[in-house]
């Protein structure tokens, strides 16, 4: 994750498995949510902790939505 404003990073988001095809902030901006390409899965990060995941990854279908 980087800081626009001063130019750095300031953490760095493990746990996905390979690459990650998407991510989204949830309105209030508090949690990102990552998309695994690789390992079908999908982790939701405190933003306001940067670099700990809030949650288990979560799997479901492999079929498009």
């Amino acid at each position: 994750m980087w800081d626009v404003t001063r130019r750095r990073e300031i953490a760095q988001l493990t746990g996905h498995q390979g690459g990650v095809s998407s991510v989204a902030f949830t309105p209030d901006g508090q949690i990102l949510a990552s998309g695994g390409g690789d390992d079908g899965t999908v982790r939701l990060w405190d933003v306001a902790g940067p670099g700990k995941s809030s949650s288990s990854p979560a799997t479901g279908t492999q079929s498009p939505l």
